[in-house]
């Protein structure tokens, strides 16, 4: 990664309440849990996972 991409990330991490940006193993794993019989009364939701950057 050059400088600007860095500077890039941190910057939107630190929009990020968690404080670290999503990698694609954390969207998959809600992916599973939506997909599993452990959400079987889930309906017509959206799940954000976004680290709370929605509300931060």
């Amino acid at each position: 990664m050059d400088d600007s991409s860095t500077e890039n990330v941190d910057q939107n991490t630190e929009r990020v309440p968690l404080r670290r940006l999503g990698a694609p193993d954390g969207i998959a794993k809600v992916e599973l849990l939506l997909a599993s019989d452990a959400a079987s009364c889930v309906t017509g939701a959206i799940v954000v996972a976004d680290g709370g950057r929605l509300i931060g």
